[in-house]
């Protein structure tokens, strides 16, 4: 009785040691992946911001909206969430910037809308791949892969 518990306690712990061997080998493999072999961060100048609008709007109205912040310099893509009436665009911060985008939109169109600001609390806890410690520990880990696999 006892050597079939020992034998079964064996057997689970040799059972979830490989189970973490090959999970640790899929982080890794995936961290190898998406980082860039590099020092330098692809797309470091893109940053996303966010418009919320107050009123009901039309399907050819948020067809507008979008449209007209993606023809903004420097805005390379636009998400509009039409259930909550909420832009979100991407654009390249070294040629752009939120408050310019948000202002032409409120000079050039009659709706009501937000510019949403997040709090220094969410900035700092944003994008994990953009965080202060979990990028280092991100990049760190995809450098130390290169320098093995590369």
């Amino acid at each position: 009785m006892i050597l079939n518990r020992t034998r079964s306690l064996r057997r689970i712990l040799m059972l979830s040691s490989l189970a973490c061997v090959v999970f640790c080998g899929i982080a890794l493999v995936h961290i190898y992946m998406v980082v860039p072999a590099d020092d330098g961060y692809v797309n470091s100048d893109i940053q996303l911001a966010r418009i919320d609008f107050k009123q009901p709007l039309e399907t050819e109205e948020f067809d507008r909206i979008e449209g007209f912040v993606r023809s903004q310099h420097g805005v390379t893509q636009t998400y509009f969430n039409k259930n909550d009436r909420i832009l979100v665009y991407a654009f390249h911060n070294s040629q752009q910037n939120s408050a310019d985008v948000f202002r032409a939109l409120s000079q050039n169109t009659p709706f009501k809308a937000e510019r949403f600001i997040p709090s220094q609390e969410s900035m700092k806890n944003g994008c994990p791949v953009g965080g202060e410690r979990s990028a280092s520990l991100f990049r760190r880990t995809g450098k130390f892969l290169h320098k093995i696999f590369g």
